[in-house]
């Protein structure tokens, strides 16, 4: 679908319309998972970047909404547009926390078993290590 004319990005843009519903894949950071026993950052955290994940939106007062002026209004928000809110999109945001809360536990799993394995053999990992052998060998390499 292309902008009407007249509008400045008619000539470089259009807007696709999605029939079906979209995954949003999410790298780099983790989203908590929503409590109300999580402190006011983290529910501002998590409702703020559901808010943008889930919500069309032209400009930050578009999901803000009247909500904007007080110390919780991202919180407030989210919580106000929970009856829009698809099922899909809920499971979405709950799988991408479990996904994350997954991931930690596993990571954990793995360092565990990999300290349990070296203590067995006698390394002792706090050990102070004399790195300067592999720096003499990169000089040396270097002026060969």
């Amino acid at each position: 679908m292309t902008y009407l004319d007249g509008h400045p990005l008619k000539n470089t843009r259009c807007v696709f319309v999605r029939y079906a519903e979209g995954v949003p894949l999410i790298t780099g950071f983790q989203i908590s998972p929503w409590s109300d026993d999580n402190t006011l950052d983290k529910r501002e955290e998590y409702a703020s970047t559901a808010l943008v994940l889930v919500c069309p939106f032209r400009r930050i007062d578009d999901l803000l909404g009247v909500n904007g002026n007080n110390t919780q209004g991202w919180v407030n928000s989210y919580l106000s547009r929970q009856d829009d809110v698809t099922p899909f999109t809920k499971e979405i945001l709950a799988n991408m926390c479990g996904y994350h809360c997954g991931r930690d536990e596993a990571d954990d799993a793995v360092f565990s078993a990999a300290s349990l394995r070296t203590s067995q053999f006698g390394y002792d990992s706090d050990r102070a290590e004399d790195d300067s052998i592999f720096v003499d060998r990169i000089t040396d390499c270097e002026d060969e």
